[in-house]
């Protein structure tokens, strides 16, 4: 054998092994990506999430067992909602564990199959006796919204006046006192909100039936994550073996009253 081919033999036996390498590392990396922990935001919003409640509340119990089911650990991090919203936007988290939908979270943000159903209520002072499920009658009022929620198309676009607050116990008290007319928040969180307050002032308030609307729950991921697909794929694909399973509808029996489920 020539020296020249010796030499060639060497080259192209390195040449394989740098392959490997390569190949071994690239399977090294992809697998340490599958096993990446999911971070999502959430907020104090009981009893679907909360760092008070046992499993951090219903929906944090959901989207926890959805996700084991498809083989992905998941860590919810209670935040402020605009707060939390702003860390998913520079890339500090990975998207949203509770989320309405709306078409600027869409652009932003990749949407789950829903894996709960949620009730937008209209709330006002117990004393004031408009009729306000005639939507003519919510015109020319003062409404107390909060700061980043996904339900400003359900407040009348003109003739109000509107005040930005940070959160749902300020506008409680707020509509107690006669400060403002009107709130709106979901059903079960504002009950779980005004249980807290002196009981004064849950004596003044009163909520419209029937409900403004029914609003879908999802979990969001970033577009600019690069397996934002996968990740809700995986989320998609769990959340239906939970329900199949009979494991989902269990998590819900554990809170009265019970949320609304998609089963």
């Amino acid at each position: 054998m020539t020296t020249i081919t010796k030499t060639l033999l060497r080259f192209s036996s390195l040449f394989v092994l740098c392959l490997a390498s390569l190949s071994l590392s690239a399977q090294a990396q992809n697998l340490s990506q599958k096993q990446e922990t999911v971070l999502l935001a959430a907020t104090e919003w009981p009893p679907y999430t909360s760092k008070h409640l046992p499993d951090q509340g219903v929906a944090a119990e959901v989207v926890i067992a959805a996700f084991k089911q498809s083989g992905l650990e998941v860590e919810l991090q209670i935040y402020p909602w605009a707060r939390g919203q702003a860390m998913v936007r520079s890339g500090h988290l990975h998207g949203l564990g509770i989320a309405w939908f709306t078409e600027q979270r869409n652009r932003e943000m990749l949407y789950s199959d829903p894996f709960l159903k949620t009730e937008i209520v209209l709330i006002k002072n117990r004393h004031d006796f408009q009729d306000y499920s005639r939507v003519e009658n919510r015109q020319v009022k003062h409404f107390a919204v909060l700061r980043g929620y996904g339900y400003m198309d359900l407040v009348p676009k003109e003739q109000v006046r509107i005040s930005t607050l940070a959160d749902l116990e300020q506008s409680l008290q707020m509509l107690a006192a006669g400060r403002v007319d009107l709130t709106l928040e979901e059903k079960l969180n504002a009950h779980y909100r005004l249980a807290k307050l002196p009981f004064d002032t849950q004596q003044k308030i009163e909520f419209v039936e029937p409900a403004l609307q029914v609003k879908d729950l999802f979990i969001t991921i970033s577009r600019q994550h690069p397996r934002h697909k996968a990740i809700i794929q995986a989320f998609n694909q769990g959340l239906k073996q939970l329900i199949a399973s009979g494991e989902y509808r269990e998590i819900l029996r554990h809170y009265t009253p019970e949320p609304g489920g998609v089963d």
